[in-house]
């Protein structure tokens, strides 16, 4: 199943890798804030993710650039009448499909950029709550907004997801969780 899969991607993603006017490739950070929590239940931000993966990028001006990443999202999620607090990592893949206004100055180009992206949960770090995959949605969405720097061939992205659905299944006691995501990445243009 999954090489039929691999298949169908390279049948589909070759035509288009080779008309993109760039393929991006990078690495970076997530953050994750974590809100709408059940009283009791709270989470903080402090541990640092990553992501890497790329997108293909049409047109120089306003530009469409759909994207593939796989990303560690972490954070510290506490149960403040139990007094127990554990660092909690959601792995998958994150497929944004962005819309960007830029200006190129050959060495130097910035761009805007915003548009839609849905997350794949593919795994859950084992926890002392007991919270496995299924207690969390496997396919949430979001609204991404961002700049990026390019310079020569490097780019140098920032960005914010606002979350449009909720993080947990309404089986948990935690309440609904929502997760913005801060990214920070470096990439090679080519």
């Amino acid at each position: 199943m999954r090489k039929s899969l691999l298949a169908v991607g390279l049948v589909l993603g070759l035509p288009a890798m080779a008309a993109a006017q760039q393929i991006q490739l990078g690495v970076g950070a997530t953050l994750t804030q974590v809100s709408e929590l059940t009283d009791g239940y709270d989470a903080s931000s402090g541990d640092v993710g990553y992501t890497l993966g790329g997108n293909l990028r049409f047109g120089k001006v306003l530009s469409l650039s759909p994207g593939l990443y796989w990303q560690q999202l972490r954070f510290d999620f506490k149960d403040e009448q139990a007094g127990t607090s554990e660092v909690l990592g959601l792995t998958g893949f994150q497929v944004p499909v962005l819309v960007g206004l830029g200006l190129d100055l050959k060495v130097v180009a910035a761009r805007i950029y915003a548009g839609p992206s849905v997350t794949f949960l593919t795994s859950v770090t084992d926890n002392q709550f007991g919270l496995e995959k299924a207690a969390f949605k496997s396919t949430s969405f979001g609204g991404q907004i961002g700049v990026s720097v390019d310079v020569l061939m490097l780019a140098i992205d920032v960005s914010q997801e606002i979350p449009f659905t909720d993080v947990f299944e309404s089986a948990t006691p935690y309440g609904a969780g929502k997760l913005g995501v801060t990214r920070v990445g470096l990439a090679f243009r080519f």
